[in-house]
């Protein structure tokens, strides 16, 4: 599998904007997860309500809204089966980590995202 994709995040350190495999995954899933559902045009689904919860408490309800976006981006993607999920508290915000396999290859993928 090769997968070539861009993205300006960390072009400080590596000096490009290309990225290959794992880290466009990563990427796409990321991308994903903080785009506010309805926010994109034409695509009223895409996106979840994860960025909004960072100051919500870690409740039950707040964990099924999470568990549940989570399941709806693995799934729109494709590509990865998610395994295993976390939130955390992180000062104002959370930690969501994120356990996934790749499916054409059976290697682990380890995703983690703070929201502030």
């Amino acid at each position: 599998m090769t997968l070539r994709g861009f993205s300006t995040v960390g072009y400080k350190a590596t000096k490009t904007f290309k990225i290959f495999d794992e880290d466009v995954i990563k990427q796409d899933l990321l991308n994903h997860i903080m785009t506010i559902r309805g926010e994109r045009p034409h695509m009223p689904t895409y996106g979840t309500s994860i960025p909004l919860l960072a100051f919500k408490p870690i409740d039950a309800v707040t964990l099924q809204i999470i568990e549940d976006d989570l399941k709806h981006v693995v799934a729109y993607d494709g590509r990865v089966s998610m395994t295993d999920y976390a939130v955390l508290p992180n000062g104002n915000g959370l930690v969501i980590v994120v356990d996934l396999v790749i499916k054409a290859s059976g290697k682990p993928l380890h995703l983690s995202t703070n929201i502030n």
